[in-house]
């Protein structure tokens, strides 16, 4: 099995390329940024949308598959010291060791994505400069720049671990939290509606009975929700066109996404666009 051996205290860098199967010496949180890929790990198989983030320990073989040439994902180093250390600052005295056994993934939003994705270039390229050009300064930054390497990877734990808390304690039975935990995906609350309640295995009544009991809002309504604040998203945090943003979250009527989004926020997507976007 092959053991990959990153250069000297690199902290971040940029892949565009897929791999074959093996492990680290080193603790690694890869952020998919771009492309189409399957993500093999510890025997399973996932499809990484843009925004996905994995934790893989020195113990995980995993490779990633492209699917197509175009491809980008950031990957974030640790050491074992390291993330030993970030595990303990949480409660759970077995963290470390669960993580050790399980695959351990979550997903951001486009601009949080964007957000830590800005930090870990600048991260980058304070490492190089450490590197090429020591002074106190720079050793001083770079420094500064693994302490917020280390905050990033305590936030992942953080989301990972209250998404693993409102699925174990909670009075909403366990189908609804996994539902609504899929519906916080594109690939998921961009489907019809009524192909999600038929995978549910209750009837289209009894459904919109219990969705609404614990939710308070229908199915419908939550998800025009989901996409719409999704489409905001990427209103402000791409170049996509307006028209491929409405088929992204669901939509096969431009004009409907129109008259929806604009009762959401009271503005076309083209003005959300002009008053908002980051790009």
């Amino acid at each position: 099995m092959l053991t990959l051996i990153p250069p000297s205290k690199i902290i971040t860098k940029n892949i565009f390329d897929g791999s074959t199967p093996h492990k680290h010496v080193l603790w690694e949180v890869i952020f998919f940024i771009d492309g189409n890929c399957n993500h093999h790990i510890l025997g399973k198989t996932f499809k990484p949308v843009n925004g996905d983030v994995f934790i893989v320990g020195p113990n995980h073989v995993h490779n990633i598959e492209l699917l197509q040439e175009e491809h980008c994902h950031r990957d974030l180093y640790f050491t074992d010291e390291q993330f030993r250390y970030v595990c303990s600052l949480f409660p759970d005295k077995n963290l470390y060791e669960n993580i050790c056994k399980s695959i351990v993934s979550v997903h951001l939003s486009n601009s949080t994505l964007n957000h830590i994705v800005t930090q870990l270039k600048t991260i980058e390229i304070y490492d190089i400069l450490a590197s090429t050009s020591p002074s106190e300064k720079n050793a001083q930054n770079l420094e500064l720049c693994l302490s917020v390497s280390q905050s990033i990877l305590s936030f992942l734990l953080g989301t990972y671990l209250l998404k693993d808390l409102s699925l174990s304690q909670t009075d909403h039975p366990a189908w609804l939290m996994d539902l609504l935990h899929h519906l916080n995906r594109p690939e998921y609350f961009a489907q019809k509606p009524n192909e999600i309640i038929k995978n549910s295995g209750y009837s289209h009544s009894r459904f919109a009975e219990l969705f609404k009991k614990h939710v308070g809002i229908s199915l419908v309504e939550y998800m025009i929700n989901k996409r719409l604040n999704y489409a905001a998203d990427l209103l402000s945090t791409t170049n996509k066109s307006t028209l491929e943003i409405s088929s992204l979250v669901g939509y096969d009527s431009y004009s409907c996404f129109v008259r929806l989004f604009k009762k959401q926020f009271n503005v076309s997507p083209i003005q959300y666009r002009q008053h908002n976007s980051r790009y």
